[in-house]
C-alpha cells in the first residue's frame, strides 16, 4: 500500500510570533506529524497583518520566521516533506505592493486570509475581491485555481490540491 500524498498549502509550523508554533522544536513536532499522516509538501505560511491588527509583518517577525525556516528545512526535508515558504496575506497587505514576495513558494498562487466574523470589516467579501487589483497588474490567486506544483511520479492518483490548468482566472 502506498502512503497518501498531500500537499498541505495552510500551516503554522515555522515560528514567528503568531498564533503557531513556538518554537523550532515543536515546529518540527508538527512537521513530522504532517509527514506520518501523509503530507508530502507542505507550505509555513505564517499571518501577516495589517500594521494594527492582531499579527502585523515587522522586519523582527520577518527574521525570526527565515532563521526558523533555515533551521527547520534539513529536518523537514530528512522526513520526506518538502518544507516551502508562504504567507497568509490580509487581503489589504495584498493591496501595499507586489505579490512576487508573498506567493507560495513554486507557486503563482497567495493564500488570502478572508476576514471573519471576529473583525470589524464591513464589506469582507468586497475587501478580499478588491486585492484582485493589486500594484504591477499582479492578481490574485487560489491555490486550487492555480496548481501547486507536481508531486513526483506514483502509481496511484494523489491526494490533495488538483492542477486545474495552473493558472489564476
Amino acid at each position: 500500500m502506498i502512503a497518501p500524498r498531500f500537499v498541505d498549502v495552510h500551516s503554522h509550523v515555522v515560528p514567528s510570533g503568531d498564533d503557531g508554533a513556538v518554537s523550532v522544536e515543536e515546529g518540527l513536532e508538527l512537521c513530522r506529524a504532517a509527514a506520518n499522516a501523509g503530507t508530502r509538501v507542505l507550505f509555513a505560511t505564517p499571518h501577516m497583518h495589517e500594521p494594527l491588527d492582531s499579527f502585523p509583518w515587522t522586519p523582527e517577525r520577518e527574521q525570526r520566521y527565515e532563521e526558523a525556516f533555515a533551521a527547520m528545512q534539513p529536518t523537514a526535508e530528512r522526513m520526506g516533506l518538502d518544507l516551502r515558504r508562504g504567507r497568509e496575506v490580509y487581503p489589504t497587505e495584498a493591496l501595499h505592493g507586489a505579490l512576487d514576495g508573498l506567493r507560495l513558494d513554486g507557486t503563482s498562487a497567495v493564500l488570502v486570509e478572508f476576514p471573519g466574523s471576529w473583525l470589524d470589516v464591513d464589506d469582507a467579501v468586497g475587501l478580499t475581491w478588491a486585492s484582485e487589483s493589486t500594484p504591477k497588474g499582479s492578481s490574485r490567486c487560489s491555490p486550487i485555481r492555480s496548481g501547486v506544483p507536481p508531486l513526483p511520479p506514483t502509481p496511484h492518483p494523489p491526494v490533495g490540491l488538483p492542477n486545474v490548468g495552473g493558472r489564476c482566472a
